[in-house]
Parts: C-alpha cells; structure tokens; sequence
C-alpha cells in the first residue's frame, strides 16, 4: 500500500482497518464499494455498502446513504448531524477498482471521508489524486484489483 497524496496518515494504525475493509469488499459483486471504521472497543464494522452497481458513482452513493442510515439507527443523542460528520471523517471508504474520474473522491468528500483506499491503475490517476489533494482527502494505491463477477 502506497500513499499517494499530499495528505497523509499513519498507515501501520490503520492497517488493520484497512485490511478489514478490503476483505470485506472482496466478497461483494463488482463494482462495489464500502466504508468501514474502528469501534471503541477495538471491533471493525462495515458502516455500509454498495455492490453490484453498473458504476463506482452509484456504489458509492448507495454506500454513504446505508452508512448514514446506519449511524441515524444506532444514535439516540441530540446532535445526529455532527455526530454522522465525526463518525464519518473517522470512516474509511474502499473501492475495488481504480476511479476513473474524481467525482467518487468529490461524493465521499462531501460525507466527510477523509481517507479512500483503492487500486489505482486509471489512465486519469493524476487528475484523481490532484483532486483528493484539493479536498485535503488522503489516497492509497494498492496495487490490486478485486473484481467478483
């Protein structure tokens, strides 16, 4: 795994996570995205999902909307906003194949992720990675595709 923008974050903390994530993803059809973070208690949880869509753009949508569905079901506090926003820039999104374009890194931006895991390998990784350099979001590359047809 190799960071690849200007904002970084210590990858030996977060390897767990992030290796978590990956496994995750990989059972899921094509084209499938996820978001995972650490619980308090040291646990992982897949916060939410999209799989099998004809794009990322989709799976990643579907994937923010089942997170904040998630995070709304298991909050009883009285800020729900800043309390989906704080989960969230703690959340890692994974991909299972590069992003062609940077509208993926712009839709989990606007959630509040602030650390996206993907292959890389896009004709267009430069125009990604200047994007997420833009929006302060940290970017790994890891070199390996997982496609379940």
């Amino acid at each position: 795994m190799e960071i690849v923008t200007e904002t970084k974050f210590d990858l030996n903390k977060l390897k767990n996570l992030i290796e978590f994530g990956i496994n995750s993803m990989r059972q899921i059809k094509s084209n499938s995205i996820v978001i995972v973070r650490e619980l308090e208690d040291k646990t992982f949880q897949l916060l939410g999902m999209g799989a099998g869509q004809p794009n990322r753009v989709i799976s990643t949508k579907l994937a923010i909307a089942k997170a904040i569905e998630n995070l709304t079901n298991e909050y009883d506090g009285e800020d729900l906003e800043e309390y989906i926003k704080e989960q969230f820039a703690k959340a890692i999104l994974i991909s299972d194949a590069f992003f062609p374009f940077p509208d993926n890194v712009e839709n989990a931006h606007s959630a509040g992720i602030k650390i996206i895991i993907q292959p890389g390998g896009s004709i267009k990784d430069k125009k990604v990675i200047r994007r997420c350099n833009e929006l302060g979001v940290a970017m790994v590359f890891t070199g390996t595709r997982h496609f379940k047809h």
